[in-house]
């Protein structure tokens, strides 16, 4: 990894910040309410189901962060830049791609919180256990925030412009290649999948692009929340 990508993939992870104390009621400096179950006062009730969601994010956005940070570390450290796919990987690249798979699962969770946020905003009421963000924002097309979301998640793969095109559709066909099929980072020739293994810094881009790209759209929306209670 050159030092002109390290120093752009950080970039964009620094540049992803929330507010800790965002949906946080405080009684006293150091008290706080952790929830309630109001449901004779909509709005309220719909602040603690934000409130329950946004740590959520603050979470994940935090062990994405630490994936990823990991990941690139150890590629600026590794001395060794010249990379084959038909060569077993190091020590380091394994690791490296370890901490990156990691951010995958996470930054598509985080896509899930997306659809999460929406429903309690809309007040859509679907069952929060059955929400899938693609068919979800696929069944509310009208919208027109939603159609900003689709049209991102439907992008055709350009890597010829900056951030990459394309980025979510590579990421979710890798979560599924690793939950359901087979490794995407080992090369295979088989009638089973023909797979090339990529360099793990663009693995990276991929994936801190795409985590970058859903924390813009989650906080769009959190905006859009919050001019709820700003009235």
């Amino acid at each position: 990894m050159n030092n002109e990508e390290h120093e752009y993939l950080l970039s964009l992870i620094d540049s992803v910040k929330y507010d800790d104390e965002l949906f946080t009621i405080r009684y006293s400096s150091d008290k706080i309410v952790f929830g309630a179950f109001i449901k004779d006062n909509p709005l309220m009730d719909k602040f603690f189901q934000y409130g329950t969601l946004y740590k959520t994010v603050i979470d994940l956005d935090n062990k994405i962060k630490i994936s990823l940070k990991t990941s690139i570390q150890i590629l600026k450290d590794d001395i060794t830049d010249d990379f084959n796919s038909f060569i077993q990987p190091s020590e380091n690249e394994i690791l490296a791609v370890y901490y990156a798979e990691n951010a995958v699962f996470r930054t598509i969770i985080l896509w899930d919180i997306l659809a999460q946020i929406f429903n309690v905003s809309y007040g859509l009421e679907t069952n929060v256990r059955k929400i899938n963000y693609k068919f979800f924002f696929g069944k509310h097309d009208t919208d027109l925030f939603v159609k900003k979301i689709n049209a991102y998640l439907m992008e055709k793969d350009n890597t010829e412009t900056n951030p990459w095109k394309g980025n979510h559709t590579y990421i979710n066909e890798l979560r599924n290649k690793m939950t359901h099929r087979n490794s995407p980072n080992i090369t295979t020739i088989s009638s089973l999948d023909f797979e090339m293994r990529m360099p793990v810094v663009y693995l990276l881009k991929r994936i801190i692009e795409d985590y970058h790209q859903a924390s813009i759209f989650i906080s769009e929306l959190l905006s859009q929340v919050l001019s709820e209670y700003n009235k």
